[in-house]
């Protein structure tokens, strides 16, 4: 899960509410050269990427939608 824009850090929190044992976070509220946040920060945009083996989904901007790519994903394996 890749977190990216002014309201990281609280998306973030949003989704450790619940338990998702296989998900790893990587969340960012600036603009980063780190391989997972590379060209993925847009000014004053906050997107959710859900990513799996190296493939990253449409960028959502809830944690709802994010939750629903994730169920989705994961009923298609």
């Amino acid at each position: 899960m890749v977190i990216v824009g002014p309201e990281a850090e609280n998306e973030t929190i949003a989704f450790q509410k619940e338990y998702y044992p296989n998900v790893l976070f990587q969340a960012s509220k600036t603009e980063s050269d780190l391989p997972l946040l590379k060209d993925r920060f847009f000014e004053g945009e906050t997107y959710i990427y859900v990513c799996q083996n190296r493939v990253c989904l449409q960028p959502v901007e809830s944690v709802k939608e994010a939750i629903k790519q994730m169920e989705s994903w994961e009923n298609e394996n």
